[in-house]
C-alpha cells in the first residue's frame, strides 16, 4: 500500500509540472539494453596492425518487420577524431559486416557486404543499379581512414593520435515498417531514407527509431589463424535519434536526440570497474577503457582552433556532456582522469598486504580509448583481478527539458579485458559498480537508472 501511495504521489508531481518532455526523460531515458537490442552501440575498441591483425564488426537488424539505417562512426584513440563515418542500410533480418585492416594504404575499412554503399547516386536509385552502388564480392568497399588531425604529441599526456586503434559508435538513425517485411532489394531502403520515397511515391520524412540493433566484434589474425571469441558490442536502448544523419559532417552523438549526452553519461557512470588478469608464460591480459562521451576534438573545434594540447569545451556547445564539460563555461584545460587500482592475486593478497609500501604515483587515464597492461609486480601476482576506482564526486547532468537537472556519481566509461594466450585471444566485458542517480522528482534517487525506466515508480 505504501508503494502504491508513493506511485500516486510521483504521478501527481508529473501532472503538476506538466509537459510530455519531462515525462519522456523520466520514463524513457537512454539506458543499457538488458536484452542486448537497442538503438545505440559502442564497440569500445578496435585494433589493426601488420601481420594480419584485424577487427571484424557486425551490425544486425533483429527485426522481422522494420527496415533501418544506422550510422557507423569510427573514432581515434586520443582525441576521438572522426576518422570515417558511413551509413549501413538494413532490411528486416539483415546484417552488415566489415573489417578494419592495416595495409599499404594505412588503416582502412573493407566490406563486400551489400548493406554498404561503394558510391552514391545523385538521386533515386533504380533497382537495376543496386549492384553498381552497393558493395559485393566483385565490387567491395576498401576505404582508407582519413588522417588524424592531431598527429603531434600532446603536451597534456605526450601521446600521439593515430588510426590503427580507437573505438566505434553505431547510431540507429531511422526505422520504418512501411517497406514491408522479409528480404528487400536495397534500392527500396536507400530511396526511403535518402529520397523520401516508398515504391516510387514521395512521402513526408519522419524520423523514428526502435530498439532493434545489436552488434558483435571479433579480433582476428588472418596470418596466424588466431581469433577471439565473438563479443557483443555494448548496446544502449532508447537513445532516440531525431535528426537526419548523412556523411561528411561530424555528427554522431552531437546530433539531435531525445536525450542529452549527460543522460547517456548517467547511464554509463561507474565508480568501480573489476577485471581479471593473467600474466605468466605466454599469457597476457590487456584492460581497455573507453570514454565515448569525452569527444575532445569535436568539442575543441567548436571553441578554439588551437593545437591539440587542451580541452576547451563548454556545457552549452553542441550538446556536450556534463561530466567532461567545463563548469560555468570557463575555458579550463581538462583531459586526464585520475584513478586508483588495487590488484589481488588468487589468495586475496594485494601489493600493500606486506610490511612495506611506498613510491605512490598519481594514476591517470588521458586517452579517449586506451589499454593498460594488467600486470601486478611480483612472482605471486601472476593471476587474479584488479579493481579500478574512479571519483565518486556527484556530477550534475542536464535533462532534455530546459532547466531540469539530475545527478550521478562515477565516471562514464566502457571497459573490457582482452586475454592473449599463445595463438589465441578472447575478450570479456568488465564487471562494474554504480551508485544512485538522482532525478528531479522530489529529489528521488534510485540505483537502477542504468537499466530501467520503471524503477522510479518501484523504488
Amino acid at each position: 500500500m505504501k508503494k502504491f501511495r508513493f506511485c500516486l504521489v510521483l504521478l501527481a508531481v508529473f501532472a503538476i509540472m506538466g509537459g510530455t518532455t519531462f515525462a519522456f526523460d523520466q520514463f524513457d531515458h537512454v539506458k543499457i539494453a538488458p536484452n542486448g537490442e537497442g538503438d545505440l552501440i559502442f564497440f569500445p575498441w578496435y585494433l589493426a596492425a601488420s601481420g594480419g591483425w584485424q577487427t571484424q564488426i557486425s551490425v544486425i537488424n533483429t527485426s522481422n518487420s522494420y527496415s533501418t539505417v544506422a550510422k557507423v562512426v569510427i573514432r581515434s584513440h586520443n582525441w576521438s577524431d572522426e576518422l570515417l563515418d558511413f551509413l549501413v542500410y538494413l532490411s528486416p533480418n539483415d546484417v552488415w559486416t566489415g573489417f578494419i585492416r592495416y595495409g599499404a594504404q594505412g588503416t582502412y575499412i573493407y566490406s563486400d557486404d551489400d548493406s554498404i554503399l561503394v558510391s552514391k547516386p545523385a538521386g533515386v536509385m533504380a533497382a537495376a543499379d543496386v549492384a553498381l552502388y552497393f558493395a559485393s564480392p566483385t565490387n567491395p568497399v576498401s576505404m582508407p581512414f582519413f588522417p588524424v588531425k592531431c598527429p603531434a604529441a600532446s603536451k597534456i599526456d605526450s601521446k600521439t593520435d593515430s588510426t590503427d586503434y580507437g573505438y566505434i559508435e553505431v547510431i540507429e538513425v531511422n526505422a520504418t515498417t512501411a517497406l514491408g517485411s522479409g528480404k528487400l532489394t536495397k534500392d527500396k531502403v536507400f530511396n526511403w531514407y535518402e529520397n523520401d520515397q516508398i515504391n516510387g511515391v514521395t512521402v513526408p520524412r519522419t524520423i523514428a527509431t526502435t530498439n532493434i540493433l545489436t552488434g558483435y566484434h571479433e579480433f582476428q589474425n588472418t596470418d596466424a589463424g588466431s581469433y577471439s571469441a565473438l563479443t557483443r558490442g555494448q548496446v544502449y536502448a532508447d537513445w532516440h535519434n531525431t535528426s537526419f544523419q548523412g556523411t561528411g559532417a561530424n555528427t554522431g552523438l552531437v546530433s539531435t536526440s531525445n536525450n542529452t549526452i549527460g543522460e547517456l553519461e548517467a547511464a554509463m557512470a561507474k565508480t568501480n570497474v573489476a577485471m581479471p588478469y593473467i600474466w605468466k608464460g605466454a599469457a597476457a591480459t590487456l584492460h581497455f577503457f573507453t570514454f565515448p562521451t569525452k569527444l575532445s576534438f569535436g568539442y575543441k573545434l567548436l571553441t578554439d582552433p588551437s593545437p591539440c594540447d587542451t580541452y576547451t569545451g563548454t556545457p552549452a556547445a553542441a550538446k556536450t556532456g556534463d561530466y567532461f564539460g567545463v563548469v560555468g563555461g570557463a575555458r579550463t584545460p581538462f583531459k586526464c582522469l585520475t584513478y586508483t587500482s588495487t590488484g589481488y592475486d588468487l589468495k586475496e593478497n594485494t601489493v600493500t598486504s606486506g610490511p612495506f609500501s611506498g613510491g605512490g604515483t598519481s594514476l591517470r587515464m588521458c586517452e579517449e580509448m586506451q589499454w593498460i597492461n594488467a600486470y601486478i609486480p611480483g612472482d605471486l601476482f601472476t593471476e587474479g583481478w584488479i579493481r579500478y576506482a574512479f571519483a565518486i564526486t556527484p556530477t550534475t547532468f542536464r535533462l532534455l527539458s530546459p532547466g531540469l537537472l539530475g545527478s550521478f556519481d562515477g565516471t562514464p566509461v566502457l571497459s573490457s579485458a582482452l586475454y592473449i594466450r599463445s595463438a589465441s585471444v578472447s575478450e570479456a566485458e568488465a564487471a562494474w559498480t554504480q551508485r544512485y542517480v538522482t532525478v528531479p522528482v522530489a529529489g528521488v534517487a534510485y540505483p537502477f537508472y542504468q537499466y530501467s525506466d520503471l524503477q522510479l515508480l518501484n523504488p
